[in-house]
């Protein structure tokens, strides 16, 4: 194999063989960068790296739009700390960016019910408003949350 390589470099159309195997690798990585061709294995992923950003940036700017309009049209009770509100966003934010960098978001009932549960819980230890501890408004965020992972689901949709 090594003696046919050789043979074909030092032959004299080696110059035309050169700028054909260029062009070609030229042209394949024209179609990966523009998402026609994508090559992915075990060992290396060719193409699609653009499209995975886009959708991971689409993804968490609607999660940060969502949050801070949810907290903006809460009912601010007396004595509502702000800053204690902001934070609590950025918890659970931090959560959002959890689930969309590691892609693995599914419809499926148990993972809903448990990324329910996750935001729920972060409440539960930031919030010490009886207001935001009730069972109403708990139901209204496991609404809210399910609605956020269906919306994540249909952002990568789009793309697909």
């Amino acid at each position: 194999m090594w003696e046919s390589i050789a043979q074909i470099l030092t032959g004299p159309n080696a110059f035309i063989i050169l700028c054909f195997l260029g062009f070609l690798a030229i042209i394949i990585w024209l179609l990966s960068k523009s998402g026609v061709l994508k090559i992915n294995t075990n060992a290396f992923q060719l193409g699609g790296s653009d499209i995975e950003r886009d959708i991971i940036r689409q993804q968490l700017d609607y999660c940060l739009l969502h949050l801070q309009g949810l907290e903006a049209n809460l009912p601010k009770p007396d004595g509502y700390n702000e800053y204690l509100g902001q934070l609590i966003v950025e918890k659970i934010y931090d959560e959002f960016v959890n689930w969309v960098t590691f892609n693995h978001i599914n419809k499926s009932e148990a993972y809903i019910s448990l990324k329910q549960e996750r935001i729920i819980n972060i409440l539960r230890q930031y919030t010490v408003k009886d207001e935001f501890r009730s069972e109403e408004f708990e139901n209204m965020v496991r609404t809210d949350i399910k609605k956020i992972i269906e919306d994540l689901i249909k952002i990568r949709e789009i793309y697909k």
